[in-house]
């Protein structure tokens, strides 16, 4: 049972852990809006992590709230922002350097399995696939 609540309370712990990229990096907490926060910057770009309950998040309501608690914070203006209503990313112009590009985003794949082929055992060995990007 001890290990049960050992390895629960460390995964609560890695929720707000910084993703690739802001790993170790110093962590702020902030609030805007009743919305709130856990940032970490690197470089021109701030990742943030809202921690707020809110059980319809809309992304425009908080990625606006998230650009305002980081402009607050940084002095400098968020240019853009992706990610969703849990996890931010955020472009920074600092000081009239211009912002770094927006990332591109994920490839979507939807698939369906056309043949499958099996090994001498059974076991699934091949598969063909038709795919579209989403």
């Amino acid at each position: 049972m001890r290990a049960l609540l050992l390895l629960f309370c460390l995964a609560l712990g890695a929720c707000t852990a910084g993703g690739p990229g802001f790993a170790g990096r110093p962590a702020m907490r902030l609030s805007e809006g009743g919305s709130d926060f856990v940032v970490r910057r690197n470089g021109a770009v701030v990742e943030a992590i809202r921690t707020d309950f809110d059980p319809l998040p809309r992304w425009p309501l908080v990625s606006d709230r998230a650009a305002r608690a980081v402009e607050d914070w940084t002095g400098c203006t968020a240019a853009w922002a992706t990610g969703d209503v849990t996890l931010l990313r955020i472009g920074l112009s600092c000081g009239g350097a211009p912002a770094p590009p927006r990332p591109a985003p994920p490839l979507l794949l939807d698939c369906a399995v056309l043949a499958e082929a099996e090994d001498a055992d059974g076991d699934p060995a091949e598969l063909s696939l038709d795919c579209v990007s989403l």
